[in-house]
Order: C-alpha cells, then sequence, then structure tokens
C-alpha cells in the first residue's frame, strides 16, 4: 500500500479527554471601559470566534473556568461572578477570583489575550512552588500580571 492511500482514524477528545483536569480556578476578566479600543475587547473576533470564546476553551483542562466583570452582559452564556468591590482596576478582579474560588491555585488572565495558548498555561502550572505565592511570566523586563 502506498502512503498516499493509506487511511488513519483517529477521535479528537475533548481537552478534559487528554489528560487530568489542573486542581485550579481560571478567571478571566471582561471589565475595564475599552474607551480606546471603542467596543469591549472580549467580543472581538480572532479567527472566527470571540476573545473570550477563545480564552475559554484555552482554559479547557482548569476544573473551573469564571468571568469577572462589572456587570454581567445579557449575552454571557459563561459562569460570571461581579466584581466584589468598586472602582475600575485588574486587582478588583483578582479579589473577587480569590473571594469565589475553591481552589487553593487560580489563574487570572485579561481578556486581551487572544494569541495565549494552552501550552503557556500548562507551563505556567507545571512552574508552581508551594513556597511562591505568585507565578507571573516576565516579558521584556516586565511581569505580566494578568496572566498570572
Amino acid at each position: 500500500m502506498r502512503a498516499r492511500d493509506r487511511w488513519y482514524l483517529f477521535r479528537i477528545l475533548p481537552v478534559e479527554e487528554m489528560s487530568p483536569l489542573i486542581p485550579a480556578t481560571a478567571g478571566i476578566l471582561i471589565g475595564g471601559q475599552s474607551r480606546r479600543f471603542g467596543s469591549p475587547k472580549w467580543k472581538v473576533k480572532v479567527g472566527g470566534e470571540t476573545v473570550l470564546d477563545r480564552l475559554w476553551q484555552v482554559c479547557g483542562r482548569f476544573e473551573e473556568r469564571i468571568v469577572i466583570g462589572k456587570e454581567k452582559p445579557a449575552d454571557l452564556d459563561k459562569p460570571f461572578h461581579k466584581d466584589e468591590l468598586e472602582g475600575q482596576a485588574p486587582i478588583l478582579g483578582l479579589y473577587t477570583l480569590l473571594k469565589n474560588s475553591v481552589h487553593e491555585w487560580n489563574l487570572l488572565l485579561s481578556c486581551d489575550l487572544p494569541l495565549i495558548t494552552a501550552s503557556l498555561l500548562e507551563k505556567i502550572w507545571e512552574n508552581r512552588d508551594s513556597e511562591k505565592d505568585i507565578i507571573a511570566p516576565e516579558s521584556d523586563a516586565h511581569l505580566q500580571v494578568t496572566c498570572a
């Protein structure tokens, strides 16, 4: 049989079946006023899907995933937690994530990271250390605290 005549059958497994779930909560921030951007960043389509849907999929190995923001959008179909405190800053979303999570480890992501990959999140997870309270990627000598 020639190589071009071979057929391979395979099943695409859901993310949850590929490997054990990560015992942590992923919180995706959709707050922000998007004044400079002009519209909610989480609704922007990249590759045919919204940034939020893409991030939701990328975080598929986490035992729990939640969306955090000021007000729940009417068209949001994912578990949502309203910011616990008044104000406008990612630290408020972190507070809400930590207050509502049942896990010891939590991941905070902003909704303006459309190119983040599951493999990067797995690397962050693999680098956790019980002696440290936070794991944050560093780029150009700056900590990326909305991906930590």
